[in-house]
C-alpha cells in the first residue's frame, strides 16, 4: 500500500543548473536591507565586471528585502 509513496519520496530529481541564453548576462542580488553603501560598491563591481566581460545584454535582478534597516 505504501510502496508508491516510498518511491515518490525516495527518488531524487536530477539537478538542473542555472543558465542564461548566449549573448545575455544576469547579475542577481538578494537582500539589500537598505545598506546603500554596500549596494553602491556592488553596483560599481558589477559595472566593472560587465565592461571586462564579453559583449552581452545585461540584466540586474534584485530579490528579497530592499529596505528594512540602514540609512
Amino acid at each position: 500500500m505504501f510502496e508508491p509513496f516510498r518511491k515518490i519520496f525516495s527518488s531524487k530529481p536530477a539537478r538542473k543548473s542555472a543558465s542564461v541564453p548566449d549573448g545575455e548576462r544576469a547579475y542577481v542580488i538578494g537582500d539589500v536591507h537598505g545598506c546603500l553603501d554596500l549596494l553602491d560598491a556592488l553596483v560599481r563591481a558589477i559595472e566593472e565586471d560587465d565592461k571586462a566581460a564579453a559583449k552581452a545584454d545585461t540584466t540586474v535582478i534584485f530579490l528579497g528585502d530592499l529596505i528594512d534597516r540602514g540609512p
